[in-house]
């Protein structure tokens, strides 16, 4: 069973898709039991599947000190100014899975507008790709999409919803710091007796969401017919 100290507990990192996405006592248990998720199937076909997207960036951490722990972020795609949440669904995927996804999004711009630069994440490294960085003052993000199945969505910020979960995040901190498995566990208890599985009811209406036309893919004959026109415009300048 593991332990915190007080120098233990400034160096701990918490990632944003926990935050939104488990109950607190979940969070708890698994951090006292030294308890990593694994990555599974699903996780690996997501990632294969956003390199259709074919980003300028992709797959951006960013990090956010808001008290004691770290929350670390990861923006899936980053093209033109707008950052992409991307979610492979289908059409039986229940209701309350978008309606996540777009808290999810909201929470994400939120943190984007908390940093001052993204970097690419280590796994993506490793795979082969480039380790690139964004300053954010030189390259703002302008714009959040949600791409859920085979439909985008334009994704407004919320601060109550952010505020909501950096108090998450606190919360989480005072019951690491009690340093006791039980009360710990007791004390998240709490939180989730009052919040648990409450968020699309308290921000999801809070939250602007505009479903966007799909791009327009560019088929080999329009680009040979877009060459050709360019080339006998080029001849008739000369």
């Amino acid at each position: 069973m593991k332990s915190f100290d007080k120098v233990a507990i400034t160096k701990i990192n918490i990632s944003a898709s926990e935050l939104v996405k488990s109950s607190l006592a979940q969070m708890v248990y698994l951090m006292y039991n030294d308890d990593k998720r694994v990555v599974t199937d699903r996780q690996l076909q997501s990632v294969e599947y956003q390199k259709e997207f074919k980003f300028e960036y992709e797959e951006m951490i960013g990090c956010y000190k808001p008290s004691l722990f770290y929350l670390n972020f990861s923006i899936d795609g980053i093209d033109n100014n707008v950052g992409y949440e991307v979610k492979m669904t289908n059409n039986d995927a229940p209701a309350w899975l978008f309606k996540m996804s777009v808290i999810q999004s909201s929470f994400y711009y939120m943190l984007i507008k908390h940093v001052t630069y993204l970097s690419t994440a280590k796994f993506h490294v490793k795979a082969g790709n480039e380790p690139q960085t964004i300053y954010l003052n030189n390259y703002p993000i302008d714009k959040f999409i949600l791409i859920y199945g085979t439909k985008r969505y334009e994704v407004s910020m919320c601060d109550e919803l952010f505020d909501f979960y950096i108090n998450k995040l606190k919360y989480l901190e005072s019951c690491i710091m009690l340093n006791d498995l039980t009360k710990s566990i007791e004390m998240a208890r709490q939180w989730d007796a009052q919040f648990k599985k409450k968020e699309i009811d308290l921000f999801f209406h809070k939250i602007t969401v505009k479903e966007l036309q799909q791009p327009k893919k560019k088929s080999l004959k329009n680009v040979i017919k877009l060459l050709f026109n360019w080339l006998n415009k080029l001849c008739r300048n000369e």
